[in-house]
C-alpha cells in the first residue's frame, strides 16, 4: 500500500516473475562453481588463477599505462602489492585511505589492502577535496593510496591530515618528495617492495576469517555518512569497471 497524501491510500498488486529454467540453463547451474564458503573477495583470486589460469581477466588498454592481466597474473600481482603493504605496517584491523578511479591498479591495490587483512576507506580522486580530507581524517587511516602526485598535492597534506600517516603510495607517475610528511612511494617501488619480501619468504599473513558473510562496500561522503563503514568489495564492484576505460572480462564457461 503507497500513501498519495494524508488520506489517500492506494493499493498495488505485488509484481512476480514466473522463470522456468532451459536445458541450458540447468546445466549451467549444475557446473557453477560454489562459492559459499568464502568470507571475503580477497579469497576469491586464487581459486580464479587455479581454475582459468592464463585466461585473460582484465585489460585497460586506453590507459596511461595500457595492462593486461590473466587470472594468474592478476593473483601473483595481488598477493606482490599484499606483501608490500605489509612491509609498511598494514595488517589486520588497519584502515588505509584509497582515493582514485576504477582502474587496474585500483583493483590491485584494494584487493591487496583487503588480503594484508586491512580495510580501504574508498573514494573516487574526482571526489571534492573538503570530502577526501574529512575521509582520510574520520576514517583513522594509517596510510594512503591516491591516483596522481597532482591529487596528492590538492589535498595539502599537514598537521592532524599528515599525522597518522605512516606511508603515501602515488599510483601513477612519479611520486614527489614530501617535505616534513611520511614516505611517498610510486607504483613500481611498492612493486619492488612486494616482490622483495616474496623472494625472501615473507607474503603478507593470512588475515583473520571474517564472521556473518561478506562485508557490503560503501561509499562515504562527508559529513552524512563515517567512512568507518570501509570498503570490501563484492563481485558486483568488478561489473562496473568498463565506465572508467578498463574492461573485466568474467572468468570462462561457467566460472562466476
Amino acid at each position: 500500500m503507497v500513501t498519495l497524501g494524508l488520506d489517500t491510500p492506494v493499493l498495488m498488486a505485488l509484481a512476480s516473475i514466473i522463470w522456468t529454467a532451459s536445458r541450458r540453463d540447468r546445466q549451467a547451474l549444475a557446473q557453477r562453481h560454489d562459492w559459499s564458503a568464502l568470507t571475503g573477495l580477497e579469497q576469491l583470486w586464487p581459486e580464479l588463477a587455479r581454475l582459468h589460469g592464463d585466461a585473460l581477466a582484465l585489460e585497460a588498454p586506453h590507459a596511461a599505462a595500457p595492462e593486461t592481466f590473466s587470472y594468474s597474473q592478476l593473483q601473483q600481482g595481488i598477493e606482490q602489492v599484499a606483501a608490500a603493504f605489509a612491509t609498511l605496517g598494514v595488517g589486520a584491523g588497519a584502515v588505509v585511505a584509497l582515493f582514485a578511479e576504477n582502474g587496474p591498479r585500483w583493483l590491485l591495490s584494494d584487493q591487496g589492502l583487503m588480503r594484508a587483512g586491512a580495510a580501504d576507506a574508498v573514494r573516487g580522486s574526482a571526489a571534492p577535496l573538503e570530502e577526501l580530507r574529512y575521509i582520510l581524517q574520520d576514517s583513522g587511516a594509517m596510510g594512503l593510496v591516491v591516483e596522481s602526485a597532482a591529487l596528492l598535492e590538492r589535498l595539502e597534506l599537514a598537521g592532524e591530515l599528515a599525522a597518522p600517516l605512516r606511508f603515501v603510495v602515488v599510483l601513477e607517475g612519479e611520486a614527489p618528495a614530501l617535505d616534513g610528511l611520511p614516505p611517498c612511494l610510486g607504483w613500481a617501488d611498492l612493486l619492488g617492495r612486494g616482490a622483495e619480501a616474496l623472494a625472501m619468504g615473507r607474503p603478507a599473513p593470512t588475515p583473520p576469517a571474517r564472521s556473518g558473510g561478506w562485508p557490503r562496500s560503501s561509499t562515504p561522503q562527508a559529513p552524512r555518512a563515517s567512512p568507518r563503514g570501509c570498503h570490501s568489495a563484492t563481485p558486483t564492484c568488478c561489473t562496473s569497471c568498463a565506465t572508467s576505460g578498463w574492461r573485466w572480462r568474467p572468468a570462462p564457461a561457467t566460472g562466476w
